[in-house]
């Protein structure tokens, strides 16, 4: 088995970075997504794209910013529920 701590010290692994499978919900909202950025961006001027392109810039800098602070939080819940499991192990009568 792979130790996720060996992978993700030297960055071999990112957490915001996940395959998905396919034929799901999540692969279908990413296609009507891109198919409808692909029709927005055909009806936009060059001054228009340069708009968009900035707002959808801002807009994966801030999930990047999101998923960071998701992952962040959710990782220290985990720890604070691993602490509160510990500090009563004594309550616990075999």
């Amino acid at each position: 088995m792979i130790s996720i701590l060996r992978e993700f010290a030297p960055g071999n692994t990112n957490p915001s970075e996940r395959p998905f499978k396919k034929n799901t919900d999540y692969e279908k909202a990413l296609k009507i997504m891109v198919d409808a950025e692909e029709k927005l961006l055909a009806t936009l001027n060059a001054a228009e794209k340069v708009l968009y392109e900035k707002y959808a810039a801002a807009q994966r800098d801030f999930s990047c910013f999101a998923d960071t602070e998701q992952f962040v939080n959710g990782y220290r819940y985990g720890a604070l529920m691993m602490l509160d499991v510990m500090s009563a192990i004594d309550e616990l009568t075999f």
